[in-house]
């Protein structure tokens, strides 16, 4: 009777000892997905917010081209704006305070983003000159120059 009784919990501890693995085997098995779909989710945002971005430079930096393409006023020391109706940005421009002068500010800003280039003004044109992109203004004297 007790050899019974032996063999009958030895046989059912078994059961329970796998049952028990599978349980965390999946509780593991969760975890694991749960940490893997969090950390996809973040991975996501920051590949959205940096799509963004780069959208956000690339339409600022074609803002600066379609800015050549347009009838401007003669620049004056206040930034005068167009808006382009296509992608519902503006370019803006100004006459430069350089030491060398002659030249006008151009700027494209796409959201946050402002990308400046210099460039001549010319019987209502701007003509782009190699070589005078900006990647900041270079009138910041005070905080709203370049606003």
């Amino acid at each position: 009777m007790l050899k019974n009784i032996t063999n009958y919990l030895a046989r059912n501890n078994s059961g329970y000892s796998a049952i028990g693995m599978v349980i965390i085997l999946l509780l593991l098995g969760s975890l694991l997905i749960t940490e893997l779909n969090r950390f996809s989710l973040a991975w996501q945002k920051k590949v959205i917010k940096e799509q963004q971005y780069y959208r956000d430079v690339n339409r600022a930096l074609s803002l600066i081209t379609w800015a050549t393409t347009v009838s401007w006023l003669s620049p004056t020391d206040i930034w005068q704006c167009q808006r382009n109706e296509r992608t519902n940005s503006h370019a803006c421009i100004r006459q430069a305070v350089l030491s060398n002068g002659g030249y006008t500010i151009i700027r494209g800003q796409s959201n946050s983003i402002k990308q400046y280039h210099l460039a001549t003004y010319q019987d209502g044109h701007l003509n782009i000159e190699k070589g005078h992109w900006l990647d900041y203004c270079p009138d910041k004297v005070r905080d709203n120059d370049c606003e």
